[in-house]
């Protein structure tokens, strides 16, 4: 405990680890027709509310400070995440989704104080593609107030759409793109940020253009469809292929480096699948979030665990979990992709795909989570 403010991971990613099997395990008992109630508004908030928030407040709570050279979390700050987070199943007895996003709200205007506060006191400049971070932040942050407006003024239904669309599907593949700027180049073998061109002023301009475009997708979503999603798939396609490098195969060949590699395509075949197979827009989003998102999580949680740990960090070579897990990532998001193709075999399609992913966070958990925790390695 007394090591928590310096490292708020291991609290965070123990907290992500069970919502994500929560959040996908619902589906299991209603795929089998053991419970009634429809989980898709649950699982959406549980999946990026619990499982993705959790996962990015954990890193980012310890990253930031290292960053920007600033002092680590303080116990308030650890608290104001924590809570609204661990009071999520007590907010699904509710079964609303705009209670729980109000919850989640709260959480996250806490990471964008710890953040802007340790920026505004920094000693080291942060990395130019974090403003893209910021641009995520607020994008959940409007998205939630969007959906709690009919609370206070009635702006009709399309704001609360757009509000749903900024919190679920921008806000934390923003992030990606932001954090994943700093972090995915090295990973994949690319040279340690220190060594990449230094862009000046043009670098920290494209990523804020490129954020702000990015939103401005979703915003165009309800109008230009077509038009708005293949902006979207250009700048995460300028971002991965132009600053992550994803064209050639990783050159840190270690399976947490393939493990990232293959996710940041899936963002990218995600993405463009949303352009030219519209009509299969709820499965080719899900490529985003199983084999994307969620895969490039547990590999991204996987480094920090080991490097803040104090593990040889060979063990992201020689751990034969992690090409498990990559696998039936991957299998699990093709699985549900194809529900789309299979309508007399829907359900069936998305309890396999669940049963998969709950099987890959076991895994993961097993093997890599427990060294979140010390008192589980003994």
């Amino acid at each position: 405990m007394s090591d928590l403010p310096r490292e708020p991971y291991r609290l965070f990613f123990s907290i992500g680890i069970l919502y994500g099997l929560w959040g996908v395990g619902l589906w299991i008992p209603y795929g089998m027709h053991l419970t009634q109630s429809y989980p898709g508004n649950l699982h959406a908030q549980v999946m990026i509310g619990g499982f993705l928030v959790a996962f990015a407040s954990g890193f980012l709570m310890t990253a930031i400070p290292r960053f920007t050279e600033t002092f680590p979390a303080q116990w308030s700050e650890i608290l104001w995440i924590a809570i609204p987070l661990l009071a999520l199943p007590v907010l699904a007895i509710f079964a609303d989704p705009v209670i729980i996003s109000a919850s989640v709200g709260i959480a996250l205007l806490g990471l964008a104080k710890f953040a802007v506060l340790r920026f505004l006191k920094r000693e080291a400049p942060p990395p130019k593609a974090f403003v893209v971070l910021g641009i995520g932040l607020l994008s959940a942050l409007l998205g939630i107030a969007l959906q709690l407006s009919p609370l206070v003024i009635h702006l009709g239904p399309d704001a609360a759409a757009l509000g749903r669309l900024l919190y679920l599907r921008c806000f934390m593949l923003s992030l990606v793109l932001g954090v994943g700027s700093r972090l995915v180049p090295s990973l994949l073998g690319s040279g340690p940020p220190s060594q990449m061109p230094d862009m000046g002023n043009a670098g920290s301009n494209s990523f804020m253009i490129a954020g702000i475009l990015y939103i401005l997708s979703f915003i165009l979503d309800g109008v230009l469809p077509i038009p708005a999603r293949i902006l979207r798939a250009a700048v995460v396609s300028w971002i991965t292929l132009r600053h992550w490098e994803i064209w050639r195969r990783p050159l840190n060949p270690t399976k947490v480096a393939y493990g990232i590699w293959f996710s940041a395509w899936s963002l990218n075949l995600g993405t463009w699948g949303l352009v030219f197979f519209p009509q299969y827009n709820v499965h080719f989003a899900h490529l985003n979030l199983v084999s994307g998102l969620g895969l490039m999580t547990l590999m991204v949680a996987t480094r920090v665990i080991l490097a803040h740990g104090g593990y040889n960090l060979t063990l992201e070579s020689r751990l034969k979990p992690l090409s498990w897990i990559i696998g039936i990532l991957i299998a699990a998001a093709g699985t549900r992709v194809l529900a789309g193709l299979f309508p007399s075999a829907y359900m069936t399609h998305i309890v396999y795909a669940a049963i998969l992913w709950v099987i890959a966070l076991l895994i993961w958990g097993i093997s890599i989570g427990r060294r979140v925790l010390p008192m589980f390695s003994h």
